[in-house]
């Protein structure tokens, strides 16, 4: 049983978790670390101590998050708030895995040959770096400073300069929609492929089966840390009901001291239906068919598809709802953090 940096164990999976994880066609397979449950990408383990490594600077701000949960729309309100906040900055049209880099994603695409353009940029940028091990890891070490990156990985995977010296934003969303959500981005993705059912979904996310979960253990790491003064809780829910006041927390957490005229710029740019217009926020145009069932992801609405807050009620039947509430009452950590998101 292998032993990780951080004393966590590989341990094997239950058959029930196994037996879900095989609706996953596009997996390289995944592991299990004890303590926590933690269920990830098989590669992990072959990063998971050059990840606990990676050191954060004063400067750094590293955005935190389960799958789906607004990530993408919060980190490009970081990246432009502390790089953009004029509108001149020419990075602004790169995509935004390149600006924002993701420190775990070499595991998650490891087993995947084709990089496309990124790959190309990065013999460019650092000719005489293996790309065989490490890239993202090594376009996360080397992004331009100050450093927004961002990760899917709990804390205790990561190392605990992120708060000691970074800041960290966390943000939380209904695991409901975050469970709508992630079902339609594992059957875009081709590194996912998940070919069940959405009922066969709810099971799998209820379960803690899928990477990166379990989904209460991640959102309870961050919960315990709430008070640390490197540390910036925020609920999905509030920042799409009332964006502005959001975003002028924000400000005074990341102290970029913006004018009022900014931040209302930056709310319009971020918008749902902005972000919606624009195509560089996952993959260039040119490197999306080597990720993403593009067919499909335009049939089911896109990769931004709803952007909305609740839309777990029209979706889910009586008895998924039923299922999930249970195991909300079960495991949710502070009943403050759900009246967070049902009353933003």
């Amino acid at each position: 049983m292998a032993t990780l940096k951080t004393g966590h164990q590989v341990v094997q999976q239950s058959p029930r978790n196994s037996e879900l994880q095989r609706l996953f066609t596009g997996h390289p397979g995944a592991l299990q670390l004890k303590p926590g449950g933690w269920v990830l990408p098989k590669p992990f383990q072959k990063y998971a101590d050059d990840i606990a490594d990676l050191q954060f600077e004063d400067d750094d701000v590293l955005l935190m998050t389960m799958p789906k949960s607004g990530t993408t729309w919060a980190l490009e309100i970081l990246w432009t708030m502390k790089h953009n906040p004029n509108f001149d900055n020419p990075m602004a049209t790169e995509p935004l895995n390149v600006r924002s880099p993701v420190i775990e994603v070499d595991c998650v695409i490891d087993h995947i040959e084709e990089r496309g353009t990124f790959k190309v940029m990065f013999e460019k940028e650092y000719p005489d770096f293996d790309m065989s091990y490490g890239m993202f890891l090594h376009v996360c070490k080397m992004a331009t400073k100050p450093r927004i990156l961002k990760s899917h990985l709990p804390f205790c995977l990561l190392s605990p300069t992120a708060l000691q010296k970074g800041k960290v934003v966390y943000v939380i969303r209904d695991p409901r929609d975050v469970c709508i959500s992630y079902y339609h981005h594992s059957r875009i993705f081709f590194y996912e492929n998940f070919v069940g059912t959405f009922d066969q979904y709810v099971d799998t996310f209820i379960a803690g089966a899928m990477w990166h979960a379990p989904y209460w253990e991640h959102v309870k790491e961050a919960w315990d840390r709430r008070d640390d003064p490197n540390m910036h809780i925020m609920f999905y829910e509030k920042l799409k009901k009332n964006p502005k006041q959001e975003l002028y927390k924000l400000d005074m957490f990341l102290d970029t001291n913006l004018t009022e005229g900014q931040i209302e710029k930056i709310v319009r740019y971020t918008s749902f239906t902005e972000m919606k217009k624009r195509n560089d926020h996952i993959v260039s145009g040119v490197d999306a068919p080597d990720f993403m069932d593009i067919p499909r992801m335009e049939k089911e609405g896109g990769f931004f598809r709803q952007g909305k807050a609740g839309g777990w009620r029209d979706v889910m039947t009586e008895e998924q709802q039923d299922k999930f509430q249970v195991w909300i009452d079960e495991n949710c950590p502070d009943k403050e953090i759900m009246n967070s998101i049902m009353n933003p």
